[in-house]
């Protein structure tokens, strides 16, 4: 029996010196409370932490309150009252005094222990020294306050740089698409094309850089809206420039996709471009197809096929980072700055969607893009506004053009000048409300760069200019970052730099028209005249069996005309029609094959 309980007694004194070890390494110690007696009972360790020297375990309220710091007693001793009179157990954080010159922040929880009439009589709990994570907390705050000042200086120069970089490619770009229609000589042109597509290779550069950055500040947002995702695809394909390779550029839609999805049109093309472009740039033969699909489960399925120079499996995780390149596509042989995958990848996950890659090496690669819970519909938001031609006659039109920058005024009379549009010049928005009370102005262009949008905001001009008398306020930025941007009273549209001719003119058309043009309602005509797309370009059409664009055009019109099928002709128009606006070129080439037959008998 002796032996039995000397096995216990040393039990509990392992079990003992177990919970003093643990206790210490936790930087914890436990206490009890006995509410009659009114004294604490603190284990060695609590006694370490408030660094207690007495031989005894046992104190008063009085003695351990004075281990506390003035500012934090009230609120321990309130806590104290709170939990023997309600029963409810709580934590708290509290500050001791200066023991050895040495503030600590303890934390302290305790629950309550209840007799026969359910009463507390003891509060149990545990002091904790938490100074040393609280040193830590407050550096990483401190670290944090410096990141998002480095970020906001960074978000800050970017968009500095951005409106520094892109206010003189407006020149350049502007000027050289000028000049471009004035030089007749091949060569000189040939440099002129030249100085083009590196000014926007640059503003690629610029706008890449831009978006990632956005997207690690969390500022890159979604606008969804409904829209045709074959005229997008349509759009896309015509912007490319397939050039001297052999390549054919394919899309295939699902049978019954719908005719209008939800989603951020400029993002998701901005996606479509990157991966299009990726693959063009490793593919000098073959094909590039694009795949798209929708299904029942609402899901969105975009696949980009193409036949180049593949991935390796080691190097597949590799294409989605930033700045980096597998080393099969080395930045010195293909150039790029390695940003664009990178930035369709942060989309797509921000639209909720995922990305994946298939590729063996020599063969090719297959990206795919899948977003869930895209909504759509059936129907086509009816057209009731004529489409717009670009005007050739804006004489009876004026237009003030505000800009600190004097050498601006040459560029926008050489893009305006066949227009025939009067146009005034001001260096300063406080005369902005005074020349237009003097002049009727249609439109009033603001470079933003220059002014405060404070500045633009005072022209006030829905309280200041009676409505006969108010233009229309278009705002060119370099990049609009903020919404309140667009926010601004009376402001009808604008402009992102640098500003092409075309795009100037299409706005003010745009603007002008809308004053110009009642409703109207198209109804469908069957037409015996092909419709070639806007947007459809020779290099598209030079992979169809050779042919270039005024070739087919010929071939097809007289063989309409010859023909004396009526149906036939429908049959052909409507599906030739319906080919080229898909971009399938399958398809276009066996009608091409029917029509040529038909032509020979």
């Amino acid at each position: 029996m002796a032996n039995k309980a000397l096995s216990i007694e040393e039990e509990l004194f392992f079990l003992k010196e177990q919970l003093a070890e643990t206790e210490e390494i936790a930087k914890l110690g436990h206490w009890i409370y006995d509410v009659q007696e009114g004294k604490f009972w603190l284990s060695e360790q609590v006694k370490k932490i408030l660094y207690i020297s007495n031989d005894t375990n046992d104190f008063s309220i009085e003695e351990l309150l004075n281990l506390i710091d003035e500012k934090d007693k009230n609120k321990f001793i309130d806590e104290v009252i709170r939990a023997t009179d309600t029963g409810e157990g709580f934590f708290l954080e509290f500050r001791t005094t200066y023991i050895k010159n040495i503030p600590k922040i303890i934390y302290s929880r305790w629950k309550c222990k209840f007799d026969e009439n359910n009463n507390v009589y003891q509060l149990f709990g545990i002091f904790q020294d938490i100074t040393d994570q609280k040193i830590l907390e407050e550096v990483l705050k401190r670290e944090r306050l410096k990141a998002d000042r480095a970020n906001s200086a960074k978000s800050t120069f970017l968009s500095n740089m951005s409106h520094e970089i892109r206010t003189p490619m407006n020149a350049i770009l502007g000027f050289s698409e000028l000049l471009s229609g004035e030089i007749k000589n091949k060569v000189h042109k040939n440099y002129l094309k030249i100085i083009l597509n590196s000014g926007r290779s640059l503003l690629k550069i610029i706008n890449d850089i831009l978006d990632l950055s956005k997207v690690e500040s969390g500022k890159m947002s979604l606008e969804d809206g409904y829209f045709s995702l074959v005229n997008l695809i349509k759009e896309t394909l015509s912007t490319f420039q397939l050039n001297s390779k052999k390549i054919k550029l394919i899309s295939k839609f699902s049978k019954g996709f719908p005719k209008q999805i939800k989603l951020d049109k400029v993002r998701l093309r901005q996606v479509l471009i990157n991966l299009i472009s990726n693959a063009l740039k490793f593919t000098n033969k073959g094909f590039i197809q694009i795949n798209i699909s929708y299904n029942k489960d609402s899901e969105l399925s975009i696949s980009v096929e193409d036949t180049g120079i593949g991935i390796e499996k080691s190097q597949i995780k590799k294409i989605f980072l930033a700045f980096e390149q597998t080393e099969n596509q080395s930045f010195e042989k293909y150039g790029g700055t390695g940003l664009g995958l990178a930035i369709t990848k942060q989309i797509v996950e921000l639209m909720g969607g995922e990305i994946n890659v298939e590729s063996q090496l020599d063969k090719g690669s297959i990206f795919s893009v899948r977003i869930p819970d895209v909504k759509f519909k059936e129907e086509i938001e009816e057209q009731l506004m004529i489409e717009s031609p670009i005007i050739s006659d804006l004489s009876r039109f004026s237009v003030l053009i505000v800009d600190k920058d004097l050498s601006s005024k040459d560029l926008y009379e050489g893009f305006l000048k066949h227009t025939g549009i009067k146009i005034s010049f001001s260096q300063s928005c406080k005369t902005v409300v005074k020349l237009i009370l003097k002049n009727r102005f249609d439109i009033v262009l603001i470079d933003k760069k220059g002014f405060f949008i404070d500045e633009i905001a005072k022209l006030n001009f829905k309280d200041k200019i009676a409505i006969i008398q108010r233009p229309k306020l278009v705002l060119i930025d370099a990049s609009l970052q903020s919404k309140s941007d667009l926010l601004l009273d009376g402001l009808s549209d604008y402009l992102l730099k640098p500003i092409s001719q075309k795009n100037l003119i299409e706005c003010f058309n745009k603007l002008l028209l809308i004053n110009l043009t009642k409703p109207i309602k198209v109804e469908p005509t069957i037409s015996r005249v092909i419709t070639f797309p806007k947007e459809i370009q020779e290099n598209f059409l030079i992979s169809i069996d050779g042919l270039v664009v005024d070739e087919l055009e010929e071939l097809i019109q007289k063989t309409i005309f010859d023909y004396s099928n009526d149906k036939v002709i429908i049959k052909w128009c409507e599906e030739l029609t319906s080919a080229l606006s898909m971009f399938d070129i399958e398809r276009v080439e066996e009608l091409i094959r029917e029509i040529k037959v038909s032509k020979t008998v």
